[in-house]
């Protein structure tokens, strides 16, 4: 948008000034000053220009570089007042022996006034959330808006800048619309994950299914189903909204339904809902409440053999970064959890107050061009009174997405912490081998209801294949002592809509 004409011109004016010098004798290497600058035809801009920024460079030597410097610094100055398509030519007197006079023609162009903002990847509707997202308001086009664009653009985890801005619309530019590179950091994704074991008990295939939306007219809006059968006798059901709003300031409002049958001893239904806030470089903080319904099947006792149900009220309070689904960016995510519990007996209720808190995080490093390093970790404890247990308040591990090498929750605990290192050698831009080494230590705790007191390590290795941006899965992995003929194979298939 910025044309700047005749900087060989300057270098001949120079080089044929200095020659003359040199006939008069005076040394080729005397320095010229910058007297002034002129401008025809004159305009208020070029004026401010000149009161307000001309005098870095006045009295000061006049060589090749510093005169650049005053034309881009005035073409720049133009395109920040609304006239992105200014033309310059210069050209260099001396008015006086040893200083110099920068005369210049200039052709402003249309003025171009920006009524709009416009992202390609995003509706109608959208466009206007963009506009008060990025705090927009129509006016003469500043090239200083750009960046002030792109930084608040930064503030939306579901936004990503890519590419330069383009300016479209009238031929004479009497009202522009100004075209941002700006895509959804996600789209909407339906993923299945299954795996296959070749022997034992529960021989067979287990697996679960997810879908994620986020294109439901409205930036920040999304919902997800999930839906998971880790092994014959469980199974998970859980749905998730959130929606977003910019008064008085940006933020979530978001709600959770979830139930769950384990292994024919207990029934849970849960549901939660709360909000989170933009703070700062990208950081959210965000407030919970739920409440929480366990009920035992028949005949199977949670606490004791005269158990009937637990009821759970929570409030927990969280900080996080970055998104889980993007793990190759980096996220961190914190929660504590303060609940009010009651434990129902035929006899009687008890009644007190656990705790909880959950931490996980990753990073991806970059060794070189093919090669790449993924980590994570996760934690989470638990902090009740016997009293209070019911098998319903055990964390399960294993699985493709918390222990591989080991059956989909198959490893309880009431506190743990895992990790997992994947050294990765990229085939392309979207496919890599990868190899895995995972490691949870995890403990029951306490003699909780007849489970043994136990603190345990456990370690999963393997290798798998990941196609078209995790598209397409293919995994195996060997928990501890396992034979060759015992790995699980994992296959994760997934799209985009």
């Amino acid at each position: 948008m910025k044309t700047l004409t005749l900087l060989a011109f300057l270098v001949l004016v120079l080089s044929s000034d200095s020659s003359e010098r040199e006939a008069q004798g005076h040394s080729a290497d005397s320095l010229l000053i910058l007297e002034d600058v002129t401008a025809l035809p004159g305009d208020s801009v070029f004026d401010r220009w000149k009161q307000t920024a001309f005098g870095r460079w006045q009295g000061k030597p006049g060589d090749r570089e510093r005169l650049e410097e005053v034309l881009s610094d005035l073409l720049h100055y133009y395109s920040q007042h609304g006239f992105p398509f200014a033309e310059i030519s210069p050209a260099v007197e001396e008015p006086a022996l040893g200083r110099v006079r920068l005369d210049l023609s200039i052709v402003t162009g249309p003025a171009v006034y920006v009524s709009e903002i416009q992202g390609a990847a995003f509706s109608a509707g959208e466009q206007k959330q963009l506009a008060r997202m990025l705090a927009f308001y129509p006016g003469y086009f500043d090239e200083r808006e750009i960046e002030v664009l792109k930084s608040r653009s930064k503030h939306y985890p579901e936004l990503t800048w890519n590419g330069e801005p383009k300016l479209s619309g009238a031929p004479d530019f009497s009202s522009s619309r100004l075209e941002l590179p700006l895509f959804r950091r996600s789209k909407n994704r339906v993923e299945a994950a299954l795996g296959y074991l070749p022997s034992g008990r529960d021989k067979g295939v287990f697996g679960e299914l997810s879908m994620r939306l986020v294109t439901l007219g409205k930036i920040g809006r999304e919902a997800s189903l999930r839906w998971q059968r880790p092994n014959s006798g469980s199974r998970q059901l859980s749905f998730g909204y959130q929606d977003f709003f910019l008064a008085p300031a940006a933020f979530y409002l978001f709600a959770n339904l979830d139930q769950e049958e384990r292994e024919d001893r207990f029934f849970r239904f849960s549901a939660n809902a709360g909000g989170s806030a933009l703070v700062t470089g990208g950081w959210k903080g965000s407030f919970r409440f739920g409440y929480e319904r366990v009920t035992p099947r028949q005949g199977s006792g949670l606490f004791g053999p005269d158990s009937a149900a637990a009821r759970e009220y929570w409030f927990g309070l969280g900080v996080n970064k970055g998104e889980k689904r993007l793990s190759d960016f980096g996220y961190l995510d914190l929660n504590v959890r303060l609940a009010i519990k009651r434990v129902f007996y035929g006899a009687g209720v008890r009644s007190g107050t656990p705790k909880q808190i959950s931490l996980e995080a990753a990073k991806s490093f970059r060794i070189n061009s093919v090669w790449r390093f993924f980590l994570q970790t996760r934690g989470q404890a638990k902090f009740l009174p016997v009293f209070l247990f019911t098998r319903a308040d055990l964390i399960y591990l294993g699985g493709y997405s918390s222990l591989r090498g080991y059956l989909d929750e198959s490893l309880p605990a009431t506190r743990f912490i895992s990790g997992r290192v994947e050294p990765r050698f990229h085939l392309g831009a979207k496919d890599y081998l990868f190899g895995f080494f995972d490691f949870a230590h995890f403990s029951v705790g306490k003699n909780y209801s007849g489970l043994a007191r136990s603190n345990r390590f456990k370690p999963g290795v393997g290798l798998g294949l990941s196609a078209s941006a995790e598209r397409l899965v293919l995994a195996v992995g060997w928990g501890e002592k396992a034979k060759v003929k015992d790995g699980i194979v994992y296959l994760r298939l997934g799209a985009e809509l």
